[in-house]
């Protein structure tokens, strides 16, 4: 029965903090049980992190949006909605007028200023 004599080693590529690359050889069952255990230790920390990030994204968003918010709210709407009723009014009087005009001699302005 041949068995090895030597540690199996895992070659890792590591940057330190002044930029530099270096290269290190690890024991594989240390690296395994190490590699291991921080997994377990990030999937364990993933709901805190993910409660903490929706808790920030929904004050930012409150942030963004909070001038939609409260009685002021319905009435810029309405504005806005019922600001277009002038636009419309003013093109059926044209379709109205340049409609009259048509059979007749008058002109176009003219024709607005009988409809109005």
């Amino acid at each position: 029965n041949v068995s090895r004599q030597a540690k199996e080693v895992v070659q890792v590529t590591y940057t330190e903090v002044d930029g530099s690359r270096r290269v290190a050889s690890l024991d594989r069952e240390l690296f395994d049980e190490v590699a291991c255990r921080q997994v377990a230790a990030l999937n364990e920390a993933r709901g805190g992190l993910k409660e903490r990030a929706a808790k920030a994204l929904a004050l930012e968003v409150d942030a963004v949006l909070s001038d939609l918010h409260g009685a002021d709210r319905v009435r810029k709407f309405a504005d806005w909605y019922y600001g277009y009723s002038t636009a419309y009014e003013l093109l059926r009087v044209g379709i109205v007028a340049a409609a009259a005009s048509l059979p007749s001699s008058l002109s176009a302005r003219e024709a607005a200023g009988e409809a109005v």
